[in-house]
Formats: C-alpha cells, sequence, structure tokens
C-alpha cells in the first residue's frame, strides 16, 4: 500500500484517485483486524488517522470533480465512517519531516518524467527537484522486486534492473517474454 506525504493537491488525478482506494483498502484491513504501519507511522496510529487522511483526500477530490451526494457518500464509505468517532490530536503530516516530503517530491518528480502534474500553481519545492532531473535524470533510489527477477526502480518506476543493469520497462518484458520456462515445467503449472 502507498500512502503519499505530500498535501494531495500535489498529486495528479491518478494518485489522488489511488489514495482515496488505498485508504479504503487500509480501512477494510484494520475492520477485519488487521495492521499495517510505515517507518514512518506506527501500526497502532493509522486508525485514528484514516478519517483525517480520507477527509483529506475527498476535499481534493471535490475541488477537482464537485462534490458527491452526502447520503450516498456515507453509504458508499462505511468502512471509513465507523473512524470518524477515533480521531485524536494526530494529523498524518505530524509524523513526517521535511526530507520525507522531499523524498515523496523526488518519486512524482520521476514519475511524471520531470514535470509538475499536480493541481493549481507548483510549489517552489518542485523547482530544485526538476532541474535535479533535468541534470541527473531519475538516480534509481529504492527498489521493489517484481516477477522475472528483475527489480523495479521505486521512485520513477520505469527502469527495472536485471543481472546489474537498468532496463526500460518495456525492454525487461521482451527480455522476460523470451526466457523459456524452467525444465520440467508443464502448461497449466
Amino acid at each position: 500500500m502507498r500512502i503519499w506525504w505530500v498535501p494531495f493537491k500535489e498529486l495528479d488525478n491518478q494518485r489522488v484517485l489511488g489514495q482515496h482506494s488505498e485508504v479504503h483498502a487500509l480501512g477494510t484491513l484494520y475492520a477485519r483486524g488487521g495492521t499495517w504501519g510505515t517507518s514512518v507511522v506506527p501500526a497502532e496510529v493509522w486508525p485514528t488517522l484514516l478519517w483525517d487522511v480520507h477527509s483529506d483526500v475527498v476535499e481534493e477530490m471535490a475541488k477537482r470533480w464537485g462534490k458527491t451526494d452526502p447520503v450516498e457518500y456515507i453509504a458508499k464509505h462505511s468502512t471509513i465512517w465507523r473512524y470518524r468517532e477515533l480521531r485524536v490530536e494526530y494529523r498524518l503530516r505530524d509524523f513526517i519531516g521535511p526530507e520525507q516530503l522531499e523524498k515523496d517530491r523526488w518519486n512524482l518528480v520521476c514519475r511524471w518524467n520531470g514535470k509538475y502534474r499536480g493541481r493549481g500553481q507548483m510549489p517552489g519545492q518542485y523547482e530544485p527537484l526538476l532541474e535535479r532531473f533535468w541534470t541527473e535524470g531519475c538516480t534509481h533510489e529504492g527498489e521493489e522486486k517484481i516477477s522475472g527477477g528483475g527489480v523495479l526502480c521505486y521512485s520513477c518506476k520505469q527502469y527495472v534492473r536485471l543481472d546489474g543493469q537498468w532496463l526500460t520497462a518495456g525492454e525487461y518484458r521482451r527480455i522476460v517474454a523470451e526466457v523459456p520456462p524452467p525444465a520440467g515445467h508443464v502448461e497449466g503449472d
């Protein structure tokens, strides 16, 4: 799961909708007795943050696309509604510092291929990051293992490292498609 630390107006449309889905997934996870934590926010704090995060992302959605009917809205959001009573003194941004915000903004710049795609005027914090992107490109910080033995760059999600070499995602897909199945593999297994 992925919760962005930047103000939601800095996200592109796809990530705003994704943020909304992630908050609902967390609400369902907690409703079923599960837990989830990050290195920044402990697992026991998340239920108290869900309502605030959800409210913030829905507010951003309303600014972009308009409001929904309140009765319909509450019915659709029952997994989150229960958390409004748990609201305490915490806010999501209480747990993060400037380093985490810069890291998230850098990931966005890399995923947007050196452009700002948030709503409204670009915050000034993006200027040095855009300049860095256009001089260095993505520095491929962070990794996410994927099928086929590759490691996806967590920053840009556009390059895959395979056997020590960085490939575009398209090149990687072509290579993986050419790899024959392991010996003894039976179709349908």
